[in-house]
């Protein structure tokens, strides 16, 4: 019979991570939910984005920057209140974040594929 053995501190806060950003995902807009799949998921630029989206690359930019703090905050704080005491929240966010939101069914290319559909019928309409 094995023995049962504590799970390791990284894997701890690995599920607490997790849990807290999909948490913060939950709270996204259609456009939000849009903005960070063609970002992170497609690798697009943000002159590309900002095409998609009909604005201007800096609106694009200022999104985004909102976005990475509300969500650093956010998961920050659910992990301070588990006991995380790291440094680097930042670089463990960019880390793992990548591997959750490829993983959810949210940001796969067909969810993504009708998030724009909807997004470019939406502003196709006067």
């Amino acid at each position: 019979m094995p023995m049962l053995l504590p799970a390791r501190t990284e894997d701890r806060w690995h599920e607490v991570f997790c849990q807290a950003a999909r948490a913060w995902l939950d709270d996204l807009d259609d456009k939000e939910h849009l903005l960070l799949g063609l970002l992170w998921r497609y690798r697009m630029s943000q002159r590309e984005v900002a095409q998609v989206f009909n604005v201007h690359e800096g609106t694009i930019s200022r999104l985004k920057d909102k976005l990475r703090d509300h969500a650093l905050k956010f998961i920050g704080n659910q992990m301070r209140e588990q006991g995380w005491s790291g440094d680097d929240l930042e670089g463990y966010f960019l880390r793992e974040m990548t591997g959750l939101m490829l993983d959810d069914p949210r940001f796969s290319a067909e969810s993504l594929r009708f998030s724009l559909a909807k997004h470019q019928k939406r502003n196709a309409q006067p």
